[in-house]
């Protein structure tokens, strides 16, 4: 059993390397997560953030608590690319996490980040954003997608961003695996869950 309530922020990159295929696969990923979440408990809450050289909220925790709308937003959610601003993503989800937009004081804090590069806009702000989440309590999943091909420090930089569990940092080479990772990402939220960790 999955013992805790959460409030997820999805962090989803749609810079210019993703391209619109794959951000469609990032889109179906989040959507069937948060499908397994609210079936889980519907004491689940969920905010989605997309990032390119800006951060864009398209719903936050307050805003669509039956999984149609949820679903419909993520549905509705455009492919617009641009830069990699790690940062502000990250330190928008601190902000989304912070009870204003609906986040709650007794739920358990995850953040989802998918992205396929390092950050090219304040990059030297990266860690210390991702450092801000993790002090407040928040458990951050990085997926890093085909960092093989984006290199070293890409693939340094998802792994510092995670959280210190071994399974935090998730590397895959291909979007299509996203599907089967639904699962382990599922798994590991619960177990932070039972820790009691907020």
């Amino acid at each position: 059993a999955c013992p805790s309530r959460f409030d997820v922020a999805f962090v989803i990159d749609s810079s210019v390397s993703v391209g619109p295929h794959n951000f469609g696969l990032i889109r179906n990923f989040s959507s069937s997560v948060i499908e397994k979440l609210y079936q889980i408990s519907r004491n689940n809450k969920f905010a989605m953030i997309t990032f390119n050289s800006e951060a864009n909220v398209a719903f936050s925790f307050g805003r669509n608590s039956d999984l149609n709308g949820l679903k419909s937003a993520i549905a509705g959610m455009r492919y617009k690319p641009g830069g990699t601003n790690t940062a502000l993503a990250l330190r928008t989800a601190y902000g989304l996490l912070q009870n204003d937009y609906g986040a709650r004081r007794s739920a358990q804090d995850v953040v989802i980040l998918v992205t396929d590069e390092a950050s090219n806009i304040d990059a030297q702000e990266t860690l210390p954003a991702a450092k801000e989440l993790k002090d407040a309590g928040t458990h951050v999943i990085a997926i890093g997608m085909d960092l093989d091909t984006a290199g070293r420090a890409a693939a340094q930089e998802v792994k510092d961003i995670a959280s210190s569990d071994d399974r935090a940092m998730i590397k895959l080479n291909s979007y299509s695996a996203l599907k089967g990772i639904e699962s382990d990402v599922i798994n590991q939220m619960c177990e932070f869950g039972r820790n009691g960790r907020k």
